[in-house]
């Protein structure tokens, strides 16, 4: 299974997603997250949390949905503005 969590800035929504749903799915799904409008950095606060769990998300970038494969995802959550 393919899960693709796509928030607009790639700055803490989808890559707190990615992050849990990596931790909650293990090797069942290969999960991963994106940007519609990458903001080219990671939200500090997302990062500490995640590392305060026991999540490491050091090696993530923040990254748009163009970067990805076409055929990614099986699953789309996307988490937009309000």
């Amino acid at each position: 299974m393919k899960i693709l969590f796509l928030c607009v800035f790639y700055s803490a929504r989808s890559l707190l997603a990615e992050g849990l749903a990596r931790r909650i799915r293990g090797h069942q799904a290969d999960v991963r997250s994106a940007g519609s409008v990458p903001s080219g950095k990671m939200n500090p606060n997302a990062v500490r949390f995640l590392r305060e769990i026991g999540i490491d998300v050091s090696r993530n970038h923040s990254k748009a949905i163009e970067e990805l494969e076409p055929e990614f995802p099986d699953g789309l959550d996307y988490f937009g503005l309000h």
